[in-house]
């Protein structure tokens, strides 16, 4: 039976969630991080370097260590001396004297939707989406009352169709779907499983799917202009005694099949559109790319947030394949917010899960 979470207004609650529990996580991880310091104390004691650890993290995908080094060094020669001690995926990156190096774990641990939800002081009744947990084990947020555009580029199994049903339910569970709705153009099948997540799926004609959603975005402009409004929870405000009437936020997610031609500057044009445009009448794309070489420096210029996991053996301008090479585990991506590149963590969301909720609902 085909069902449609947004033919139900029901809670989502917390116990839907699955809870992981990391076995043996404290002790193992302290041991290889202690193991992982002494060898890095070692190397620099040989080079004759002054240094001072200020700080160590142990987060889900990788152990970090940053460090003041006193001394002229050769950044080079440090990280060939650690590569060939260490057997797991090492990254460095130098900011004058300061180091920090990344060194990914073997078994990285599980990061659930349950607990991230529990680490913001309020579930329920706001906008803010927890996106995952960064390597100094802070968690890192999206605001969809004032930007929900993100791009994400990541290759098949790699943690993409996790990160999209957890942004969907979390959005439902906090503002419900009398508030906020999902929808989807999909050319690959590729969310099949989370259908009833979606008020709206579709495939085929890109151009005419991009084309409706600006009419939408233009007839919008015209309503909240009626008002006197500039934005959608100023017209919401105007109109509150009309619930019918009240606009609700709409995300369109946008996959597209990396093995069929698409006039990709028609596509950045109008993504730019929706983007600059539709935002303040609460309409928001989220745009899905499974190749990052079919992404323009134009497109990726346009997102004020940026996902990117592991990308398979790719060279591209728009990333240095240094960053993207350490990204082994599902889940384990960059996350670009203006200017800033934080390594993150995004949460395990499972079928399991999803059938849950879809039992619940009924």
């Amino acid at each position: 039976e085909a069902i449609n979470i947004y033919d139900y207004n029901k809670k989502i609650i917390l116990k839907y969630f699955d809870e992981y529990k990391n076995v043996n996580y404290n002790y193992d991880q302290e041991r290889i991080n202690e193991e992982f310091k002494s060898l890095i104390n070692s190397t620099m004691n040989n080079l004759n370097l002054k240094y001072r650890l200020i700080q160590n993290f142990i987060s889900y995908s990788c152990i970090t260590y940053n460090y003041q080094i006193y001394d002229e060094f050769d950044c080079n020669q440090l990280i060939s001396k650690l590569c060939s001690l260490i057997e797991e995926n090492v990254y460095v990156s130098k900011m004058g004297n300061n180091i920090n190096i990344e060194i990914n774990k073997k078994n990285s641990n599980i990061l659930s939707l349950r607990e991230v939800l529990t680490m913001q002081p309020m579930l329920y009744n706001n906008y803010l989406m927890p996106i995952g947990m960064n390597i100094k084990n802070q968690l890192e947020e999206i605001d969809f009352s004032n930007e929900a555009n993100i791009l994400i580029i990541g290759d098949f199994n790699v943690g993409v169709k996790s990160f999209i049903s957890s942004i969907i339910v979390t959005s439902i569970m906090k503002i419900s779907v009398e508030n906020i709705e999902f929808n989807l153009f999909d050319d690959c099948g590729d969310f099949n499983d989370f259908l009833f997540l979606f008020k709206e799926i579709q495939n085929g004609d890109i151009k005419e799917y991009l084309n409706k959603i600006i009419n939408k975005i233009d007839e919008r402009i015209n309503l909240i202009s009626l008002k006197n409004a500039h934005q959608i929870d100023e017209y919401n405000i105007l109109i509150s005694d009309d619930r019918k009437g009240k606009l609700k936020r709409e995300i369109y997610i946008i996959e597209l099949d990396d093995n069929n031609y698409y006039d990709y500057r028609f596509i950045d044009d109008k993504i730019m559109y929706i983007i600059q445009v539709g935002r303040d009448v609460g309409i928001y794309v989220i745009f899905i790319s499974r190749n990052i070489k079919r992404v323009s420096s134009i497109l990726f210029s346009l997102f004020k947030y940026k996902i990117v996991y592991n990308v398979g053996n790719v060279d591209t301008s728009l990333i240095e394949t240094k960053h993207t090479k350490v990204l082994e585990n599902p889940g384990d991506c960059l996350f670009f917010r203006d200017n800033l590149i934080k390594r993150i963590q995004t949460p395990k969301f499972t079928k399991e899960e999803l059938e849950k909720i879809k039992k619940e609902i009924k």
